[in-house]
């Protein structure tokens, strides 16, 4: 089965009237293949489809390094103060 077609089908099962067109097509392919055609992956994101169309998605994709670096940031933030406090302890 095609990765797009994998897309597709679960996307459907949360939009069902979720369609690739010819104005989206190019954004669900690049979507499995940021995504590393990794199935898990995939649904993961057929399943925000109902929130996000394929070309937000793909947008949202392109900065997935950036909200990596700053979620990674807060959590060394994070146990750097809780290892502040147990030392208060």
């Amino acid at each position: 089965m095609l990765l797009s077609n994998y897309l597709s089908k679960r996307a459907k099962a949360v939009k069902p009237d979720f369609t690739i067109t010819e104005n989206t097509a190019a954004a669900v392919a690049e979507i499995c293949y940021r995504l590393d055609g990794l199935p898990l992956a995939i649904e993961l994101a057929a399943a925000r489809i109902k929130l996000f169309t394929p070309q937000a998605m793909l947008t949202r994709l392109e900065h997935r390094l950036e909200f990596l670096t700053v979620v990674l940031a807060i959590c060394r933030r994070a146990s750097r103060h809780f290892g502040m406090h147990s030392l208060e302890l």
